[in-house]
């Protein structure tokens, strides 16, 4: 899910300005304003699955999986709209009419993304509560390396590919679907055996 986030963190600008031809000034309505969008969602989707789980009494794993797959395969199809719609202009002049619902979309799938801090970002409390912060903090970091190589690589396909969107957000796409699949298929909502284990510190050393 991050090399998607922090592939649109860093190219939406870009995107807006070179693929759709939003005016500078304009910018800001375009690339702030799905943020604002995405915390508000965020914030209600672990109320509505708070609520789910405690007064519905739907199977937690249900809840995870649910989120987290409409966290992920909601974006990609939304990116895949936006591409389309961008990649329809006539002498390099996108139809206003385009550029709105491109924008929509890609606030659509920003909002949808944040489904997942009902999924995947929670759900190293149900396999390891006992190391939720080690887990966490794991795979918090291999997410960040991710997000740091989607920058340079969407880069990358643009120049090879004359500014070529529809292949970059395919792409996005592509892990966002794959990684979905990934996890529901994956996941679980009971400690593993490997929580029990205990670290000891004793003169220094880690036992």
């Amino acid at each position: 899910q991050s090399y998607g986030s922090y592939g649109l963190l860093s190219w939406l600008p870009t995107y807006f300005d070179e693929a759709l031809g939003v005016p500078l000034a304009d910018l800001p309505a375009f690339t702030v304003l799905p943020y604002f969008i995405q915390g508000a969602v965020g914030v209600g989707s672990g109320l509505w699955a708070d609520k789910l789980l405690r007064e519905k009494a739907v199977p937690k794993l249900q809840i995870r999986k649910a989120f987290q797959a409409v966290g992920m395969v909601g974006p990609a199809v939304c990116l895949l709209a936006a591409a389309y719609l961008g990649s329809q202009g006539v002498d390099g002049h996108v139809p206003e009419g385009n550029i709105f619902w491109a924008a929509a979309s890609v606030d659509i799938g920003l909002a949808l993304s944040a489904l997942t801090l009902a999924g995947v970002s929670v759900s190293h409390l149900d396999v390891a509560p006992k190391h939720a912060g080690l887990v966490f903090a794991t795979g918090n970091t291999c997410a960040t390396i991710a997000g740091l190589i989607a920058v340079p690589f969407s880069g990358l396909i643009l120049e090879r590919t004359h500014q070529n969107w529809s292949i970059v957000f395919g792409v996005i796409a592509l892990v966002f679907i794959s990684g979905a699949v990934v996890w529901c298929a994956w996941v679980g909502d009971k400690p593993v055996e490997a929580d029990d284990v205990v670290f000891v510190v004793d003169d220094g050393w880690m036992n």
